[in-house]
């Protein structure tokens, strides 16, 4: 799989079609071939001592394919010996309108809740399974529609974008590169404060702060955002392609000026200095 050509433009849409109503689906073998028909190849299972009963409701065009689901629990695979070259290159992405899920590709294992915005490369083989009766939108993105964009997603496949924080997040993933972005410019860009105003304010449904968006997930805004940054110096610094780059010029590329405490920034997210990752992958 190679990332796209940012030159190549785009593939333009062609006119959308009318929304939809597939019958209510009593088998997961009908559910399967709609969704396998919509997307790329799947297979879909559920507990097999529960009734199964799903309506999918889609629409789009030739190019971008559009749907929601309705369904109680089922799991949807996308396995090795589904994938094929001959599928569309899409990314599958979803959003949970009700229901939890639990998301498993490659080394990750993760929690979807409600609300939650996840995208899955479907060139690699994933699971998605939905314990819970579910109500769910899927779009499926082609990888030529994102330019440039589409290796930062592959980056992020299957790791759930809280509701919360998911625009705040998309439109920082996007600006990445950029040096001064910051807390406060995306806390401007988004008309929200970076720290709350007042906790009586925020009690009476008020609009959020950008730090109370961020409350209960791992990291910080800022600590996300020195996260996502190292993780694509690291993954640079260990392409044998940019091997002639300076660590320096690789680092502020991603918006990553202090290149005096770049090492120790690395080892102490990573364990290895910039040094040792160029080692590691050019001896």
């Amino acid at each position: 799989m190679t990332d796209t050509d940012p030159t190549r433009p785009a593939p333009r849409p062609s006119p959308p079609r009318a929304p939809t109503l597939t019958p209510a689906l009593t088998h997961t073998e009908t559910l399967q071939h709609t969704v396998s028909e919509l997307l790329v190849p799947l297979r879909v299972t559920a507990p097999p001592h529960l009734p199964f009963h799903a309506t999918v409701t889609s629409a789009g065009n030739a190019a971008l394919h559009t749907a929601r689901l309705r369904s109680t629990p089922h799991s949807v695979l996308r396995t090795p010996g589904l994938i094929s070259s001959s599928d569309a290159d899409l990314f599958k992405v979803t959003l949970h309108l009700s229901g939890t899920a639990r998301v498993e590709q490659g080394d990750r294992q993760r929690r979807v809740r409600p609300g939650d915005l996840l995208a899955l490369d479907t060139t690699r083989p994933y699971a998605l399974h939905l314990p819970d009766p579910c109500d769910v939108v899927v779009l499926g993105l082609p990888r030529g529609l994102l330019g440039p964009h589409a290796r930062a997603l592959t980056h992020r496949s299957g790791e759930p974008i809280p509701a919360d924080t998911g625009t705040s997040a998309l439109h920082t993933l996007a600006r990445l590169r950029d040096p001064d972005l910051c807390a406060e410019s995306v806390a401007a860009h988004h008309r929200i404060s970076v720290l709350p105003q007042a906790l009586n304010f925020v009690r009476a449904g008020g609009t959020p702060s950008l730090h109370q968006l961020f409350q209960g997930r791992d990291r910080t805004f800022t600590a996300w955002l020195r996260h996502e940054r190292l993780t694509r110096i690291r993954r640079d610094l260990a392409d044998p392609a940019l091997s002639h780059r300076t660590a320096t010029s690789i680092a502020a590329a991603w918006g990553f000026l202090d290149s005096t405490h770049l090492s120790r920034a690395l080892r102490d997210e990573f364990g290895s200095t910039a040094a040792e990752l160029r080692r590691t992958t050019n001896p």
